[in-house]
Order: structure tokens, then sequence, then C-alpha cells
């Protein structure tokens, strides 16, 4: 699957969770936000990380604005904008999305919605509970009124989520009562799961002059649900201890006034800035007890995620925190520290000292922190039940069709896609369970049986008998299929009429030099349009007959190409590639001069030039929604050589195909795992993200299939949007709508002149309506 991470303050255990889908193969993209101040994770990628695993960061610009309300709202749905955009751009099977503000995830849901991806909340804060000290500045009745409105926006966002994630069972009560009673919810509890090698610490309280220092460390941030004024008491009643010190490890409100408290005392209170990522197990090796504050009204929205951290770091806990609260349970529990109420300094105060002079009892909370870590933090269970809510998910949803048509998400589809480029290397997804039945009948719909049973055994595997049986089918009929391209070529040859193979073999061998790894379903030929009539010729002379009763000078007004066939062997003249004749400026010359020639049984056969193909492919897969992944592998092995993607982005931008050539590459990339050079050229734009669209509204009608006359008409509206998203001049415009007008089944029902061509149109609805009522007339007949 393609999994879209948000972890908008980026913890360091949701970091843990990116790392360990991507692991199990799936294509990973952790999104963070880059304006908010804050600890964070280790966001960076390591040298040991899976291919399928990025790091990403959004930005509106300017620091969030947390505690002011007039700038917060605004950023918030600018913010979640920015996230709808990147949605669009890379297009993922699922959404799991934490700690969002309510209006940037109620806009990032719906940019969701109208791609089609499936939204999993998961929800580590109830804003709306916790909201209250900030609208309460506002005037009472418009305070009330804002408040409800951000109640209406975070539930209703939960209530319409395809999945609901919280961490704990309060939360989970809390939003029953607020009729959140959703079918997909997962209780999952925060986690940290233990350091390997837990460092000892000297290092970072001597590089902070505190060497030698007992620490009581309150690192995280301190907000409006936390009361500063409690460290600065504790920092006052242990001043009589010269080796004691106060370390806050913040920024922010709650840092400020520290930082005004202190200022002309001397108190032993140390204020640092957050600290990297790679310094934060050090800097909590460093401290003797952990310190956790929450304020009696953010008690029922919120669960301090530090309590976990400072668990697994085997640090004896303190907290100041509602008894209520879930943390407060589980300290008390499983026996990781003490807690005292928010409202009781003197307590606080009594239970600071306390684990200061005990040193057996911090020992005790030490011990029961990293066992506790130890049996809750087992990434292999808490990442299964993710990965297994995710699948779920993806599965129900009314968009299962995936990303193209009869792919969906899953291992069989990973497999299939890791295995396109190059058989040998190891399939994504190594650890889920891939079905042998479902693997075939999605590599046959997908045309991608020749290069299974190839991977298969170059992997040290044995095709079974279904597997082998359906490939030398596929085989001979390759190879007639060979026998005849050579036959025909030979004929076409002997008449000195010029001709190009098109795909097919020709493709096969010019992409892999073995003719056997890509099936095909006919031969394709292009000839120049002056010699169209004396080819057809030809092929009939041969045994071939056409589909259609159209004399080729008026066919080739409407439509690209003529369909004959000879018993099971069928072969598509084509004068031109598209049926636009405008769409493309290459004429036949150009394009034998830049012939590329490949060898098929000893017999050179002339196809395409690879820069040509490149152009070619990529309009012709969004033309058809890309129906098939092997046509998208063909784009991905054409790329994968930079000196031939030189040269195709080099023509794509000669012919005005740009937009179309990088959304092929980007589908590529995502889907494949194509190398793409770190270029800002290979971005998208509006014009990519509208291609996008539409191939993602087509691929969707054509995995769906829906019935009816309905179904069709959606079907052929969004193909003629691409068709004209996809021109690239008022010629080829101008053409498509023409092309609208007037069909091959108009030629087919009335012949008239090539002068009297402009009648068409305005027959056309009388034609239709006659085909109509024949068909529904047959049909009752029959």
């Amino acid at each position: 699957m393609r999994i879209l991470l948000h972890d908008y303050g980026a913890y360091g255990f949701i970091v843990q969770l990116a790392r360990w889908l991507a692991e199990q193969g799936h294509m990973v993209l952790h999104l963070r936000s880059g304006d908010l101040v804050g600890p964070q994770g280790a966001t960076q990628r390591r040298h040991d990380d899976p291919p399928g695993l990025r790091f990403d960061t959004l930005s509106i610009g300017r620091p969030f604005a947390r505690y002011a309300l007039h700038r917060r709202v605004p950023d918030e749905i600018r913010y979640g904008h920015r996230m709808g955009r990147v949605i669009a751009d890379w297009r993922p099977d699922i959404i799991l999305s934490a700690n969002t503000p309510p209006f940037a995830q109620a806009v990032a849901m719906r940019a969701a919605r109208r791609h089609g991806v499936p939204f999993v909340n998961w929800v580590q804060d109830i804003f709306s509970e916790g909201a209250g000290a900030i609208v309460a500045r506002l005037p009472r009745p418009i305070g009330a009124l804002a408040l409800a409105l951000l109640h209406h926006i975070e539930y209703g966002t939960m209530r319409a989520a395809d999945g609901v994630i919280v961490i704990s069972p309060e939360f989970r009560d809390l939003l029953r009562r607020n009729k959140v009673n959703h079918p997909d919810l997962l209780l999952q509890e925060n986690w940290a799961s233990p350091a390997p090698a837990i460092p000892a610490g000297t290092d970072w309280a001597a590089a902070q002059g505190l060497a030698g220092c007992s620490l009581l460390l309150a690192a995280g941030t301190l907000g409006l649900k936390h009361d500063p004024g409690l460290l600065a008491e504790l920092a006052l009643a242990v001043g009589d201890d010269p080796a004691v010190r106060v370390v806050v490890v913040s920024q922010g409100p709650g840092r400020d006034y520290l930082s005004a408290w202190a200022a002309g005392r001397d108190a032993p209170l140390v204020l640092l800035d957050y600290q990297p990522a790679a310094d934060v197990y050090s800097m909590l090796a460093s401290a003797q007890i952990g310190l956790v504050l929450l304020t009696a009204a953010a008690g029922g929205m919120s669960v301090p995620s530090k309590v976990y951290t400072y668990a697994a770091a085997g640090l004896p806990i303190l907290a100041a925190i509602p008894p209520g609260n879930h943390a407060a349970r589980l300290i008390q529990e499983q026996g990781l520290g003490l807690v005292v109420a928010p409202d009781d300094p003197a307590g606080f105060i009594a239970a600071a000292k306390r684990l200061l002079a005990d040193a057996d009892l911090r020992r005790q909370c030490a011990d029961a922190g990293r066992a506790f870590s130890a049996r809750h933090g087992d990434m292999t269970v808490i990442g299964g039940r993710f990965q297994r809510l995710l699948t779920e998910i993806v599965v129900a949803h009314p968009r299962a069709g995936g990303r193209l048509p009869g792919l969906p998400p899953g291992p069989e589809s990973d497999y299939l896609c890791a295995l396109a480029l190059n058989p040998q290397a190891p399939a994504h997804g190594g650890r889920q369970a891939v079905d042998p039945d479902t693997l075939l009948t999605l590599a046959r719909a997908q045309g991608m049986l020749p290069l299974l049973g190839q991977a298969l055994i170059m992997r040290g595997g044995k095709p079974d008998e279904r597997l082998r049986a359906e490939q030398i089918q596929q085989i001979q009929r390759i190879l007639a299929l060979g026998a005849a391209l050579l036959e025909i070529l030979a004929a076409l040859e002997a008449h000195s009429i010029k001709a190009l193979a098109l795909k097919g073999p020709a493709l096969t061998l010019l992409l892999r030099q073995d003719i056997a790894l890509r099936p095909c379903l006919d031969i394709d030929l292009l000839i120049d349009p002056g010699q169209a009539m004396a080819a057809a010729t030809i092929l009939t002379e041969h045994g071939f007959v056409p589909t259609l009763d159209i004399a080729i000078d008026k066919l080739v007004m409407v439509s690209k190409d003529c369909l004959y066939r000879r018993g099971n062997i069928a072969v598509e003249l084509h004068w031109r590639l598209f049926d636009n004749s405008q769409l493309l400026g290459w004429t036949f010359e150009d394009l034998w001069q830049a012939r590329a020639i490949v060898s098929l049984n000893g017999q050179a056969v002339p196809t395409l030039s690879a820069r040509h193909y490149g152009v070619y492919l990529a309009v012709h897969g969004i033309r058809h929604g890309w129906q098939r992944l092997r046509w998208l592998v063909d784009m991905g092995l054409l790329l994968a050589d930079p000196a031939q993607r030189s040269a195709i982005r080099e023509q794509a931008a000669l012919d005005g195909f740009e937009p179309a050539l990088i959304h092929t590459a980007l589908l590529a990339r995502d889907l494949l795992g194509t190398v793409l050079p770190e270029e800002t050229g290979w971005q998208e734009n509006w014009r990519v993200r509208a291609i996008n669209r539409g191939v993602e509204m087509l691929s969707t009608l054509l995995a769906r299939q829906p019935s009816g006359r309905g179904g069709w008409i959606r079907r052929r509206l969004t193909e003629k949007w691409l068709d004209l998203l996809l021109c690239n001049s008022l010629k080829a415009v101008a053409m498509e709508i023409r092309m609208l007008m007037v069909g091959t089944g108009e030629i087919t029902d009335i012949e008239l002149p090539r002068s009297l061509f402009w009648l068409y149109p305005l027959a056309r609805p009388f034609l239709l309506a006659r085909r109509i009522w024949r068909r529904a007339w047959g049909q009752r007949a029959s």
C-alpha cells in the first residue's frame, strides 16, 4: 500500500511506526509540519531505512500561531489545503493523520474524499475539550459560538472518517458520548520502545555544565494545559541542595513564563531549548527524575506521551496530573513513579524530595519502566494492529480499484510492482503473505504473466502448473504473432511500402531483448498515410479481412487505424498514432528517419525510436487510464536509462507533452520505484495535477465498471476530458471537438462524398438515435 502518514508533531513513536510499515514493503510518506516549534522524532533518513520510506514537511511559510486565535484558524485551513495538494500529487491508498488541528484535519479529509482516498483519524488530543482557555478571551456569545463550531468540526471529522484510532479508553468513551460510534475504531495506547543501549548521559550533562548534579527534567511542550508555576515552586523548594537542578527543555509560553520568573532570582532552574532528536536519550539518561504536568481542565482531552518516553528510558516519573487521567493510572498501576494532583504544589514538592532521597525507589521505578516498555512497545504487535486496520479499510473502501484499474492495494500488487523493472530484486512486502491464486489472476489481467514466471525462476522458485501452462500458451501466441509480423513486413517491403512495427514484439525486443517477456494481443503497424490503401490491399491479398466495411480514404478522416483479422491473428494498420490528426506533429518520414532496428529471428524489424516511444506511450497510457500495469512498466524501462530519459524529455518538451511525461514518470516512480533525478522540472504543475485527477477518475470508473448508459456516458466524458487536457494546440482542441461530432458509426451508417462531410455533424443525432433504437429492438427480438 501507499500510506500517507501525517504526523503533525513528528512524535518519535509515530516515526517508528512509519519505519516499521516501510519495512513490511509499504511505500510510506511521513509528513510533518515544518512550522511547528516543538520536540520532534528522528525524521531524517538513515542508511538502513527501507527504500519505500520518505520524509517530508509541510509549511505555510510562517510559524504556527498556536495561541493567537485570529491567526490560528486561517493557518489551520491553509495548512489543510497544503496537505490536500500533497494528497492530490502523491495519491496514496490510505491516509493516517495524527494529532492534526481540527480545521486542518477537516480540510485535508475533504481533499481525501475528492480523490477517493480513505482517511483514518488518529486522535492524540481532543482540542475542543481543552479550548476553553483560548476562546475565553472572546466576548461570551462569540466565544460560545466559536467553541460550538470547533466541537462540531472536530467530532464531525471523526464521524466522517473511514477509521478512528484512540489512545485511551477514556477517549473512546468520550467519542461515544459525542456520537462517534465508528465500526473501525482501534484502541491503541501510545508507546516508546526501550533504546537498544541507554547511554550513560554524562556527556550531555557535562555539555550543559550540569555534571555531577541531580536533575529533575521537564522536557516537552509547556502550553496552556500545563502549569509552569509548579516548576518554579519546585525550583525554590530544592534550592537548599546545591547538587539539585530543575531542568526545563521547552519553548513557548511556559518557557517564557519561567524565564521572566527566574530573572533576578538565584534559583536552581536551568532553561534549555528543544534538543536534537539524536541527543534525547542521552539527555534522559542524565536525569534522575522525569517531570510530567497536566492541568485539571486538560485531564480528559490529553494523555502525555512523555510518560511512555520516560518509562522507556528507565527514568522515574513524578507527575502532577489529574488522578482520573489515563497516564495517572498507568504510572500507579505499573509502578513507574509517583502521582499527585495538579493543584497540590506541596504534595508535588514532597514527592520530588522523596524520590531524590530514595535511590531504591528510583531504581524500582526505572526497572518497572523498562519492563513495561519491553512488554508494551513491541512493534511487531503494534505495527500488526495498524497494518490490519489500514488493510481492512482500504479493501472495504469504494475506491478499492487502487491507482490503476484492477490493481487493488495489497501484497500481490506490491509483488508485481516490485518485480516489474528487475525480476531478480527482492519483492516489496516480503513479510506479507501473498495469495498465489490472487497473484496469478492479477498478473494475467495486468499482462505480467511471463514476467512473473521469470521472476519466480530467478528467485529460486518454481512456477506452478497453471502458470507454466499459461506461459506456454502465451509464448506460442507471441511466436505466431512474430512470424506473421515478419511475413507482413516482407510483403510490404516487396511493394516498396515502408512500415514501422508498433508496440508488441518490436517494443518487447527494444526494452528487454526477449520476445517472450511481454504478452502481445495483436500486430500494430504504422505506415505512411499516402500508402494506406496500398497496404490495405496487400493485407487483403494475404488473407486478412477488415472488420469495418468502410473505404480507407473515408476512414482516414475519423480514425487512426483499421483492424484486420486472419484466423486468430489480428493486425491493426495505423496511418497515424492517434485519432486526433493534430495531436502529434510527427510525419511518417520523421519517424522513419529516427527509427530503431530490432532483430527478430535474425531479421531486422524497424520500430519507433526510444525518444518517440516515450512520448507516444505516455499519451497512450493516459488516454486509456493506464488500464494495464504492463503499459506503465514499458515506460518505467524507457525512463530507467538516464540518456533515454533525457532524450524523451527533450522530445516531450518539443511536442508540448511535458505534463503528460511528468505525470507518467512520477506514476512510474511511485508504483515501480523508477529513479528520477532530483530536478525541479520533474515536479507537478496545475496541468499535471489536472491529468492526475482525470486519470484517477477514469481509473476508478474502469475499476468499478458501472453498468448502464449512465456509466458509459461518465466514462466517455472523462476520456474526452483527458483528451482535451492532452491537446497541445488550438488546432488539436478544435479537432477533438470535431471528433465528438463525427465518428466511425456515422460513416458506417451512411456514405457521403468527402465534399459533404460537413453534413455528418447535422445527421449524427438522428443516426445515433437510430442505432440505439435498433440495438434495443434487437434485444427485444432476441
